[in-house]
């Protein structure tokens, strides 16, 4: 499976949204514009940010920036609360890295932040903005006292325009000179960036980027799966299907079919919360 990018978190107007409660967390490896800080309430978690792994035990914290390539691995325990949020939530601390991130991921929270972690969101679920900005601020003022800020190893710029141009014309039949002359790069170059940035070729980029919009149609339409994969940008049902289970280690029937049984999951237990 490739890396996938989550593109509802690229653009998108909501500022925070949280996922609390997480029992032994398993996440592939992935990329998002918005920032990501997770706490661990018991066990632990490995992560691997921009190919580097570390180890985060209960009461600490990890913070992933935007643009960073990262995944979560549960060995054997873990129950953690994780928030997605803009770097505008909390701009003060962002423009301070510009360009910049942490020399590492995991960190050690203070007794306060961790308290008001606990207190406010996690047990209080008190999801008032400046609620949720307070905290937020509490547990980066702990990342900026034990953390050292490092330069990028990619080019966060660069990987926004790729993956801004691709979402807009993805479903049509580029091709990676198509690229090249609409940002302005020369075709070898940007080939190089993208392999150093997601890790895979263009085609590759390109059939993962058309595999989160087919997920997006097959999680809320009934269109048929030929259907869909023409409306992706795909020349026959086959090689979506080979795409698609590239991209996500699932058939493209079998997805929905597991997005199906999980809605109907959720309306026959109203008390579930994400």
């Amino acid at each position: 499976m490739c890396m996938f990018i989550q593109t509802e978190n690229f653009g998108s107007l909501n500022e925070f949204r949280c996922r609390k409660h997480k029992e032994n967390y398993q996440y592939p490896t992935h990329l998002h514009q918005f920032a990501e800080l997770m706490l661990v309430l018991d066990g632990e978690i490995e992560t691997t940010v921009d190919n580097r792994t570390e180890t985060a035990r209960a009461g600490q914290f990890i913070l992933i920036f935007p643009l960073q390539s990262h995944s979560f691995r549960t060995p054997e325990r873990s129950r953690v609360w994780n928030c997605v949020f803009t770097s505008s939530m909390v701009s003060d601390f962002f423009n301070l890295f510009d360009g910049r991130v942490g020399e590492r991921s995991v960190f050690d929270g203070s007794e306060h932040s961790r308290d008001c972690f606990t207190r406010l969101l996690v047990d209080g679920n008190d999801l008032r903005y400046f609620s949720v900005k307070s905290c937020l601020y509490a547990a980066l003022a702990d990342f900026m006292s034990c953390v050292r800020s490092v330069d990028r190893v990619t080019d966060s710029g660069l990987t926004v325009k790729i993956i801004g141009w691709l979402q807009e014309n993805a479903t049509s039949p580029v091709t990676l000179a198509d690229v090249a002359k609409s940002l302005g790069y020369a075709e070898n170059y940007l080939s190089h960036r993208i392999g150093k940035i997601f890790g895979m070729n263009f085609r590759g980029l390109l059939g993962c980027l058309r595999a989160e919009k087919a997920k997006e149609l097959l999680s809320t339409t009934d269109r048929t799966v030929l259907q869909i994969a023409y409306d992706c940008g795909f020349g026959s049902e086959r090689s979506f299907a080979r795409s698609f289970e590239r991209a996500t280690g699932r058939t493209p029937s079998a997805y929905r079919q597991g997005v199906s049984d999980r809605v109907t999951w959720m309306r026959d237990n109203p008390q579930f919360r994400v």
